[in-house]
């Protein structure tokens, strides 16, 4: 359920000034505190008293406005861009101190959906007057206390279904290799296999690679001597090819149940850097992996299946039969807690995001929207690339394909099996 947290500000006007208006007494030499209408408009002043003490979600905050100006003037509010909060969080209403009154009001209502952890957050709230007013004292900041029984988790109506069609071409080809250098990275992709293969096929996910494909994350299930559902881990370029295994079992991912799969890079040293895989909020196992010579972490590229297509069967063979609801990619490492509060959704604003598709919000256009706001990084099933072997010769219109995969998902995706 919705949880709207509401902050109502109250402007004393009281201590207006309203000096001025130049009235046919103020010309002729006089002064005059009251205003005579169409004078020259002043800077007003906004302050705010007190941060928000938030009661059952709730809270109220008063305000004062000082002027010398007219008693009849209009304030719009906006969000300011370096805002914690963000602009798509709150609604504003104009503050309206209208002529003859003593008062003003202005609701701004806030909402916690999509802020992926609790804690506090500072509105900065820019106040602008008519043409020729200043303000002084903009922007205000509020502070936005969100606890932990106001994050709900995010309902994705809609997931995609892997499908040959879709699986043939590159879901992403950026402009060009976004570099991690030495900041570390991470990749997250949410899926639910329908089936495990049991015939030593593999079951291929995804991949997130550079354009040379050198490095490549590649993740895929059930090949090579690994169990139905065991992680077949492969970042060959840094000499990672690994059956996953844990406490001295293969680690098999269940069936039908909804998984989150973290590659989180920390960069350690010039040379070295330090792998961890997680399942869900669960840490898994760890890789440290010598660099010398073996390049940095590059992205450009994200495939769903198996893009190679020579025209043989063998990348339909690969075919992973399952669904998937998104895939991140970002700049820095993501701590544990990070990890486990981020499991259902993250802010688009969240530091080092760089990519986030939520394939259920495909529009009619085939367009995936970057939720992290670059639109660089948006995937479009209308322009896949197509393949010739590891060659992109075009692209592919797989909007029709793309849509008609979407299923509804009838329970709530944000629910994961119990952590061991």
């Amino acid at each position: 359920m919705k949880k709207t947290i509401t902050i109502a500000l109250f402007f004393a006007a009281s201590a207006l000034m309203l000096s001025c208006g130049k009235t046919d007494q103020a010309q002729n030499g006089g002064n005059n505190s009251q205003q005579g209408g169409g004078g020259e408009a002043a800077a007003i002043t906004a302050t705010i008293k007190a941060d928000a003490a938030f009661v059952d979600g709730s809270a109220s905050i008063s305000a004062e406005l000082s002027a010398a100006a007219e008693a009849t003037t209009t304030l719009t509010v906006t969000v300011a861009e370096d805002s914690q909060l963000p602009a798509a969080n709150i609604e504003i209403s104009d503050i309206m101190i209208a002529k003859g009154k003593k008062s003003g009001t202005a609701i701004i209502a806030a909402t916690p959906d999509g802020l992926a952890t609790a804690g506090d957050y500072i509105a900065k709230l820019v106040i602008a007057g008519p043409k020729g007013v200043t303000v002084s004292g903009s922007p205000v900041s509020i502070k936005f206390t969100v606890d932990a029984g106001q994050i709900q988790p995010a309902r994705f109506d809609k997931v995609l279904s892997i499908t040959p069609e879709l699986s043939k071409n590159f879901l992403f080809t950026g402009k060009s290799d976004h570099d991690f250098g030495k900041q570390g990275g991470a990749f997250q992709i949410k899926f639910k296999a329908n089936k495990w293969k049991d015939n030593g096929m593999p079951d291929r996910l995804c991949t997130f690679e550079a354009q040379s494909e050198h490095p490549a994350v590649l993740v895929r299930f059930s090949n090579d001597g690994c169990q139905p559902g065991q992680l077949r881990f492969n970042i060959d370029d840094w000499g990672v090819n690994d059956k996953l295994v844990v406490d001295g079992n293969p680690y098999v991912f269940s069936a039908n149940e909804w998984h989150v799969l973290t590659v989180n890079i920390e960069v350690t040293s010039e040379t070295a850097c330090k792998i961890v895989l997680y399942d869900n909020a669960k840490e898994l196992k760890s890789y440290d992996v010598n660099l010398n010579g073996k390049g940095t972490l590059k992205f450009q590229r994200f495939e769903l299946g198996m893009s190679w297509d020579d025209g043989s069967s063998w990348p339909q063979k690969q075919l992973f039969d399952g669904v998937v609801d998104y895939a991140r990619a970002w700049t820095r490492t993501l701590s544990a807690s990070e990890i486990a509060a981020g499991l259902c959704d993250v802010a688009g604003t969240s530091e080092g995001l760089l990519s986030y598709w939520i394939f259920g919000d495909i529009d009619e256009n085939g367009l995936v929207s970057n939720k992290a706001g670059n639109a660089d990084f948006d995937a479009n099933f209308a322009a896949m690339s197509d393949m010739d072997g590891n060659t992109i010769k075009g692209s592919v219109d797989n909007k029709a394909n793309a849509i008609a995969a979407l299923s509804s998902e009838a329970e709530n995706v944000c629910k994961f099996p119990a952590a061991e």
